[in-house]
């Protein structure tokens, strides 16, 4: 079936957003847009856009044509990334992309699990390694963490262990061996390593390269005039009860921590704390904290932890204040809100502070005077505990407090990925018989949440955690520009052998699905493989998967919902194979265009009526005081 339509406005101007913000320089990396000016970096210092976390085998690449990232590929050979992954913005090598960086973490006494990919970092360059691929020249930086206090040690590639050093070469020369292009092997040679000064040449190379590409190409379409980033701080809050909406920024159990700029609306990597987070660390939407400019924060108890820069509605259960002498060394304070999610059936019992454990609250007494310290603050104490209602009181100022300081609480440029392009490379046609598509993923492998995209915000929101002692058994999510049975798009549950990066795009290769019904009517869950997943390329049908696996998916699907509400239930009634799924998808596609799309204009063409009206209003409300 061809291609109807090119990507969604919102999506290009989500992209366009993403490439603007972007700079080569250490400013865009630090995690504070406010730091003073007597405050330099050294030349060596530069932001990295993280793809892969260390350890991982899966490729992810951040798309250019939506500013999502998207699985390349999960790689063929036994082996994972030896550090973080990712590319200096606002540069360009001689194969067309960013230069390569990769973050290098040899030892530490705290523990380390890597950076999460689509996270900005400032990183203090080492050294390079020289390398060639099929494409030509594929240098790579080396670097580590401006901000890692365990990395201190290392200034040049002579403080980089050796073995280290060896274990990087190997990677790179052997993680293409089982891969091919065009029918032709693929490859990579090291030709060698770099000094510090090598790699600072080869920086301000690609820097000019990319300044120069981008005179010619004139970057930014004109048609975009508020080119702002999509700021979560003004995702809409319920003031009538005690629902508040929770922007989440690290999950449980990490120990890195990480800044949400307002102007960039990436995660800039702050620091490695020595206590992980213990709780779901976030910030309340719509809410300022004059003091210390910035949201309320809350730790969210939950079941199961959540992703991060997702979006969950959280009851305030308490609050506890925080005074500390700043970097200024001024006295100051700032409180940290205790929260649970709302429709998790595990948390209904906890409804104000002292129905916790006296010896969980004391532990978080202890990492937030952690956190604080790590910063450079003195003098951290906990000083005052608040119950439930005062908490919900002190919700509400700061609440006011937002809505006297921010006059403009538009969200701007939020990408509707249900809009994006059918086909696998976002401009091509749909071959039944070679059935590519790309999904997005909501709920990776694993995880015991169910998250729903909301095209308003542009971002994950927690829909509820699963009832059952169960976990998704693939990767669940959607099918852009298709319209199921329920208004919705057609689900989707790609199957691999790691989980897949939630809001991520993978290209996947249709095998089947599985028909359903719900309380809602039919429900077709479609199943598929990621195109680049080399060890299952031989599942072209529902037959081609073991018998277990779909035994499996039967049993979660049956059962998944069983302690829910007496009204909701999922029932499987049959397999269907690739052909009948292939025709049910073009019906579906057909209808996104008969129905929804339609509706999507005529809903921008009446809210950007409203802004004009509004703006009008304004003008005329200022010449009636003139006169």
């Amino acid at each position: 079936m061809p291609q109807k339509e090119t990507v969604d406005e919102s999506i290009v101007a989500f992209a366009t957003v993403r490439e603007q913000v972007v700079s080569s320089q250490p400013e865009f990396g630090d995690w504070r847009n406010d730091r003073p000016k007597h405050q330099r970096y050294g030349p060596d210092v530069v932001p990295c856009v993280v793809e892969v976390m260390r350890g991982s085998p899966n490729k992810y690449e951040v798309d250019k044509a939506t500013g999502m990232l998207q699985l390349d590929r999960v790689l063929h050979s036994a082996v994972h990334y030896p550090g973080d992954y990712g590319y200096i913005p606002a540069t360009l090598c001689g194969d067309g992309d960013p230069l390569d960086l990769l973050i290098i973490s040899p030892y530490s006494a705290q523990e380390y699990k890597g950076l999460e990919p689509g996270t900005v970092a400032n990183c203090r360059i080492v050294g390079l390694m020289d390398m060639e691929d099929e494409s030509g020249r594929d240098e790579k930086i080396i670097a580590v963490l401006a901000e890692h206090r365990s990395c201190s040690q290392i200034t040049s590639l002579d403080t980089v262990p050796p073995h280290l050093r060896k274990e990087i070469q190997h990677f790179f020369e052997n993680y293409k061996v089982l891969e091919k292009k065009g029918g032709k092997p693929k490859w990579a040679k090291v030709l060698g390593w770099g000094d510090k000064e090598a790699a600072l040449k080869c920086l301000s190379t690609s820097r000019q390269a990319y300044e120069t590409k981008k005179m010619q190409d004139m970057l930014v379409p004109q048609r975009f005039k508020q080119l702002w980033a999509p700021n979560m701080l003004h995702a809409p809050q319920n003031m009538m009860s005690n629902k508040v909406l929770t922007y989440i920024n690290v999950g449980r159990g990490g120990t890195a921590s990480y800044a949400y700029r307002h102007d960039t609306s990436f995660r800039h990597y702050r620091y490695s704390l020595d206590i992980p987070y213990p709780g779901d660390n976030g910030w309340l939407c719509q809410t300022w904290q004059r003091q210390v400019s910035k949201p309320l924060e809350m730790q969210v108890i939950t079941a199961f932890p959540l992703v991060a820069e997702c979006l969950v509605h959280t009851k305030i259960i308490g609050a506890l204040k925080r005074e500390y002498i700043d970097l200024n060394d001024k006295a100051t304070y700032d409180y940290k809100l205790i929260g649970a999610t709302y429709d998790d059936p595990r948390t209904t019992q906890i409804f104000t502070l002292s129905k916790i454990n006296p010896a969980i609250i004391e532990h978080y007494i202890r990492f937030f005077e952690h956190s604080a310290t790590v910063v450079g603050h003195k003098n951290v104490k906990i000083t005052q505990r608040l119950e439930a209602e005062e908490a919900i009181d002190l919700f509400r100022k700061h609440h006011q407090h937002y809505q006297e300081d921010f006059p403009d609480k538009k969200i701007y440029n939020a990408p509707n990925l249900w809009c994006l392009p059918w086909g696998a490379d976002l401009t091509s046609e749909v071959d039944n018989a070679k059935p590519e598509i790309t999904a997005v993923i909501e709920c990776p492998k694993g995880s015991c949440n169910k998250y729903e995209f909301r095209k308003d915000l542009g971002h994950l929101t927690l829909e509820r955690p699963l009832y059952s002692a169960t976990h998704w058994p693939g990767n669940y999510g959607f099918i852009p520009q298709t319209v199921a049975e329920d208004g919705r798009p057609v689900n989707i549950l790609v199957l691999s052998n790691h989980p897949l990066k939630e809001m991520s795009l993978c290209v996947v290769r249709i095998v089947g699905s599985l028909m359903c019904s719900d309380e809602k009517g039919p429900d077709m869950k479609v199943i598929a493989v990621p195109k680049k997943e080399p060890r299952m390329g031989e599942w072209t049908d529902v037959d081609h998967v073991p018998h277990h696996i779909t035994s499996e998916l039967e049993n979660f699907f049956n059962s998944y919902k069983a302690l829910e509400s007496d009204w909701r239930f999922c029932k499987v009634q049959k397999w269907v194979n690739r052909a009948d799924t292939m025709t049910y998808l073009q019906l579906a596609h057909t209808r996104f265009f008969l129905f929804v799309l339609p509706m999507e204009k005529v809903e921008g063409r009446l809210h950007k009526l409203e802004q004009e009206n509004s703006a009008l209003r304004q003008k005329l409300l200022l010449a009636n005081t003139k006169l």
